[in-house]
């Protein structure tokens, strides 16, 4: 008698890890499936950057890049029509709605006036439907590479070296790039932040991006042209710091140089004290940004 009531125990036991495993397997099966339908909708923008239609893309997988004060920064590959992509998927991250909204917004619109003055972006910046998220390109056909050098992983930092002796080779090249930079945005009374720019890398040769919108501003049209474009020069003098400090390469008095000599010709007026705003660049970084 026991043993027969020990066999009908011993079956139940048996049935009920059969009925666990296939409740496993179903529940993993509903994963999958429903990872296999994670879908967005990226809004294309017409020429007066307004959102037109969107097209559908299949999230395959997503990973975290960073994180900042207004929003994080994920790398996501996705099907686009049988077609793996590689993209940024940036998401605005402020508590309060109405301030999220604003955020999200401002860097569309910064992102237009960036393009509208002609300055160097991304080629691709599209708003996600329904949500506050932004699309952008991680690269192009070409397989450029897009570094921020501010936050540097290891890897980034030795890919980096490897494009050390063409900085150098090519550095009046590069400081060119930036002036234009200055020029521009200052002309459009645009307002430039540090931390906005991003290295673009293609065959080792560097060249700059401008990429992140959050800090960048517009100057109200009363401001004299010489503080804009004064702000300008500091904010991306201590951009060229950030860069010496993570390849321990010297640009920051070449850079001061260079600027002397953009000043002897005319280009820089002569009201900016570029002695001074070089003490000032120094000391914001040692003092601040460390």
């Amino acid at each position: 008698m026991h043993f027969f009531v020990f066999l009908i125990i011993l079956s139940l036991v048996s049935i009920l890890y059969i009925l666990q495993a296939m409740k496993q397997s179903l529940d993993r099966a509903a994963n999958q499936k429903t990872e296999s339908k994670r879908e967005i909708f990226a809004y294309r923008l017409d020429k007066n950057w307004e959102q037109t239609s969107w097209i559908l893309l299949k999230v395959l997988a997503e990973s975290p890049i960073g994180e900042g004060f207004y929003a994080t920064v994920s790398k996501v590959d996705l099907d686009f029509k049988g077609k793996k992509l590689a993209f940024a998927k940036k998401t605005f991250k402020n508590p309060d709605k109405a301030v999220q909204i604003t955020e999200f917004q401002h860097s569309l619109d910064m992102r237009r006036c960036v393009k509208s003055a002609g300055l160097p972006t991304w080629q691709t910046y599209r708003p996600i439907k329904g949500e506050s998220q932004i699309l952008m390109t991680l690269g192009n056909k070409k397989q450029d590479m897009l570094i921020s050098p501010h936050n540097l992983w290891e890897k980034e930092k030795v890919f980096l070296q490897g494009c050390r002796a063409n900085l150098l080779e090519d550095q009046e090249v590069f400081f060119q790039d930036i002036f234009s930079l200055i020029q521009k945005s200052s002309d459009n009374k645009l307002s430039l932040a540090w931390d906005a720019c991003f290295l673009k890398v293609h065959d080792q040769k560097v060249s700059l991006l401008v990429g992140d919108f959050d800090q960048i501003g517009v100057w109200k049209r009363n401001v004299d042209e010489h503080i804009i474009f004064s702000s300008n020069i500091e904010q991306l003098w201590l951009f060229l710091l950030q860069i010496e400090k993570n390849l321990n390469i010297q640009l920051y008095s070449d850079f001061f140089n260079f600027l002397i000599k953009q000043q002897n010709s005319g280009l820089i007026n002569q009201k900016i004290d570029l002695k001074n705003l070089k003490a000032k660049v120094l000391y914001t970084m040692n003092g601040a940004l460390d």
